[in-house]
């Protein structure tokens, strides 16, 4: 998540539950009864999608990322939203862990990080090009 740590420092770890159980929602409403989403600590998620094509896997990360750039939390008059910087990718016969899985996908979510947040971005194993899909702004 992009901007989750104002809301934790600024409104408290009050508000900051209450953003993530609405962004909990979101996710449950918007993956498909199959996938699996765990909290990975702080504002990082995990989402394994078994038995999905990488173009359903785009699809269902810019669900994501818009649903949840719809949320918001309010602490003192002031409105807290968070966005997405997802990194995709799949499982590959040269994994060795799934550590490697999970590198690959982080290293994609900072690269949407780089390009300026609430993004998607493709890493694919054994390629040197992460592929980035531009959001409006």
């Amino acid at each position: 998540m992009d901007h989750f740590k104002p809301i934790n420092d600024e409104g408290g770890h009050a508000l900051g539950d209450e953003m993530l159980r609405r962004i909990a929602q979101v996710v449950a409403w918007e993956v498909r009864r199959s996938d699996h989403v765990a909290r990975q600590g702080g504002d990082e998620f995990g989402v394994l999608l078994p038995s999905c094509t990488l173009a359903q896997a785009r699809r269902i990360a810019e669900s994501l990322r818009q649903s949840v750039s719809e949320i918001s939390v309010t602490h003192a008059g002031k409105e807290y939203m968070v966005t997405l910087s997802i990194g995709v990718t799949t499982f590959d016969d040269t994994d060795t862990s799934v550590e490697d899985v999970l590198a690959r996908a982080d290293a994609g979510s900072y690269k949407a990080k780089e390009h300026g947040r609430d993004g998607v971005v493709v890493n694919m194993p054994n390629d040197d090009v992460m592929e980035l899909f531009d959001q409006p702004k």
